[in-house]
């Protein structure tokens, strides 16, 4: 199970005449459009291309207005993303769902089968139920930031398993080899530093976000660099209720016995108080 692409979407749900559900994969899209509210439905198969996308347009606009449809789909890895975006372009209202809420409401609906038309035919009665929120494409600079940045963390992480193989062998013939991995894989990791450092410096957006980030003490390049793709992340509503329950710190100072000397103490004020469950902190007693 995939995490949904972190894509700007809207907070106020759509709702659409005619809701089309497309189940991906990484060669085809098969397409489920609900033509009236009886679950009469009209169902179509393309290739994950761009010239199955231009199939698939043309085939909505044959059966129903564009500016009537709501497509729902799921977010699946990097296949959904080209043709998210090139809907979204073509002026298509488009959501790209978290997999959980799609599986929770096929347990709902007591779905059992599984086929690709059968997953289609379900996204789009969740669009038509749920009316998603409407999903906004990431800037390709931010993209293209994550994309790097990921491949650089897989190249790490493929440096620290070889690295630590090196260290469980004796056999030279088998050291060498590793070693000369070893050495390649620096070489890529030091040309993706690189290639980070200068994307980032061409993007004035982030440029600005990464020199904010090392003003903080321990903060460098490559870490800054990936703290602004999350602060580049528009907070969705969840996010921003989450941030007001947040406690916040506050002083108060006190004078001991003499008038010498003064301490300073630091405690935890709610913003709005919680509900006391069985974890609940009372207000004032957070230290």
């Amino acid at each position: 199970m995939t995490a949904p692409d972190c894509s700007k979407s809207s907070d106020v749900p759509t709702t659409a005449s005619y809701p089309v559900g497309i189940d991906v994969s990484k060669a085809s899209l098969d397409a489920v459009l609900l033509s009236d509210e009886n679950g009469r439905s009209l169902s179509r198969r393309v290739p994950n291309t761009e010239n199955g996308f231009a199939e698939l347009l043309s085939w909505i606009d044959q059966e129903a207005s564009r500016e009537n449809v709501h497509v729902c789909l799921e977010a699946s890895g990097r296949y959904h993303r080209s043709v998210a975006r090139y809907l979204h372009e073509q002026n298509v209202t488009i959501a790209v769902v978290n997999p959980r809420r799609t599986s929770a409401y096929a347990k709902s609906q007591l779905a059992r089968s599984k086929t690709d038309q059968v997953d289609a035919a379900l996204l789009a009665r969740f669009c038509q139920r749920e009316g998603p929120s409407q999903w906004q494409p990431t800037s390709s600079a931010r993209q293209d930031l994550k994309e790097m940045t990921r491949g650089l963390q897989g190249l790490k992480q493929e440096r620290d398993r070889l690295q630590n193989r090196l260290d469980e062998v004796s056999n030279q013939t088998v050291i060498r080899s590793l070693q000369a991995v070893l050495k390649s894989i620096n070489e890529q990791i030091d040309e993706f530093e690189e290639a980070i450092e200068e994307h980032v410096q061409s993007c004035r957006s982030l440029a600005e976000k990464q020199e904010l980030l090392q003003t903080i003490p321990g903060v460098g390049a490559q870490t800054a660099s990936q703290a602004t793709l999350i602060l580049s992340r528009p907070p969705s509503p969840r996010f921003r209720a989450h941030l007001a329950q947040l406690p916040l710190p506050f002083k108060y100072s006190s004078i001991k016995p003499g008038g010498r000397k003064k301490a300073i103490h630091y405690h935890w004020r709610w913003r709005t108080r919680p509900s006391r469950g069985k974890h609940s902190t009372p207000v004032g007693k957070r230290h």
